[in-house]
C-alpha cells in the first residue's frame, strides 16, 4: 500500500515522515520527494500468515492412504428417442458410449483429485488391460490391489435412457463376489502376513462399497 503526505509548506509533512519512518527530516523549505518503506504492524495480518500455516500443516497431514473395497466396472450407456415405459420389445439406440466405472473406482477417482492415495481393492478380467490399466496410470492410482482373476470379464454397468431421461440398469458383476474376497482381503490389511510384509500395507481408511 502506497500513502502520499500533501500539505502546504511548513506544515509538518517531513517531520511526520521522520516519526514514523525514522529518517531525518528534510531542510526545512526544500521541495525534494521522499520515499521510504514503512512495516506497520497489523495484528490481523499475523494471525493471518498464522492460520494459513497451520492450514497448511493440517492438509499435510490428512493426505491418507486408503483402501477402497469395491468394483471396477465398465459402463455402457446408451440412449433411445422412445419412452421406457411404453418400450415392450426391441429398441433403437441412437447414441451408445463406454466409460470407466464402477463404485471403488469411482470413490478413488474423487479421493485421488482430493489429493489422497486410494489404493482400489477389486477383481479384473482379462479385458481390463489395456483400455482401464492405461486409465488408472494415467490417474496415478495404485494397482497393488487390483486381483486379476484369469478368464473371466471385467464387470459391466449397462443403461438404457430415454428422451425424458429415465432409466433402466442391467449389471454383470464380473469376478466379483468370489468366496477368496475374504482372505484376499485380510492379506491386503496385513492380518495374516509376518511383520515384514505388514509394514508396507498400512491404511488408515477402509471404505468397502
Amino acid at each position: 500500500m502506497k500513502v502520499a503526505l500533501l500539505g502546504l509548506m511548513q506544515s509538518g509533512k517531513s517531520t511526520l515522515l521522520a516519526a514514523v519512518s525514522g529518517k531525518e527530516p528534510a531542510s526545512a523549505g526544500t521541495t525534494t520527494v521522499d520515499e521510504v518503506m514503512v512495516k506497520v504492524p497489523d495484528e490481523r495480518l499475523d494471525w493471518l500468515v498464522t492460520e494459513l500455516a497451520k492450514a497448511r500443516d493440517r492438509t499435510a497431514r490428512i493426505v491418507a492412504r486408503i483402501l477402497v473395497c469395491g468394483t471396477l466396472a465398465y459402463d455402457i450407456i446408451g440412449t433411445f428417442q422412445g419412452a421406457l415405459a411404453t418400450t415392450k420389445r426391441n429398441i433403437k439406440l441412437v447414441a451408445l458410449t463406454q466409460a470407466f466405472g464402477g463404485c471403488a473406482m469411482n470413490i478413488a477417482y474423487n479421493l485421488r483429485r482430493l489429493g489422497h492415495q486410494p489404493v482400489p481393492f477389486v477383481y479384473v478380467g482379462d479385458d481390463f488391460a489395456p483400455t482401464y490399466q492405461t486409465h488408472v496410470k494415467r490417474l496415478e492410482i495404485s494397482p497393488e490391489a487390483m486381483v486379476q482373476i484369469p478368464d473371466s470379464s471385467c464387470a459391466r454397468g449397462i443403461v438404457l435412457t430415454d428422451r425424458q431421461g429415465d432409466q433402466f440398469t442391467a449389471f454383470f458383476p464380473g469376478p466379483t463376489g468370489l468366496d477368496r474376497h475374504a482372505e484376499d482381503l485380510r492379506r491386503l490389511t496385513g492380518e495374516t502376513w509376518d511383520a515384514a510384509n505388514r509394514a508396507g500395507y498400512k491404511y488408515e481408511w477402509i471404505i468397502r462399497v
